[in-house]
């Protein structure tokens, strides 16, 4: 007996029906299952009689993406999304070991990415060793 595929959750809005997305770029968001492929908030923006002009797209807030609640959705310029985002990941940190404000890497052949960066926790190797051995760097704490 083959074994059944697992079933994702499904909402139905104005009578069609929208499919969690399980992978890609859009992981929880909904997707309609027939026809257009749009997501729930966009349907959700249309229905309420307003447009979404080219080059901007529907924001949640509260990343409920279960929600059509229009208080919640804003339709806002995709450069906005892109750059916001991008803010968020190139901010500096501060080095746990030696208290200096380190950013991502860059190389000729090297681009840290910006998951990569979240994770860590130094400026450097030195630093690095240091930190998990328990000792600061140059007699600072940070």
């Amino acid at each position: 007996m083959t074994p059944q595929p697992v079933r994702l959750p499904s909402v139905t809005y104005a009578g069609r029906t929208y499919t969690r997305v399980s992978s890609g770029n859009n992981v929880g968001r909904y997707r309609c299952t027939s026809g257009a492929r749009d997501s729930l908030q966009r349907d959700a923006w249309r229905a309420s009689g307003k447009k979404i002009p080219r080059g901007f797209v529907i924001v949640n807030h509260r990343r409920d993406y279960t929600t059509t609640n229009l208080d919640d959705l804003e339709c806002v310029p995709k450069e906005d999304v892109a750059s916001a985002t991008l803010a968020r990941a190139t901010t500096p940190k501060r080095c746990l070991a030696c208290g200096e404000l380190f950013g991502r890497r860059y190389g000729a052949r090297y681009r840290e990415t910006s998951v990569q960066f979240r994770r860590r926790k130094t400026c450097g190797m030195k630093c690095q060793g240091l930190w998990k051995q328990g000792r600061p760097r140059g007699g600072r704490m940070p």
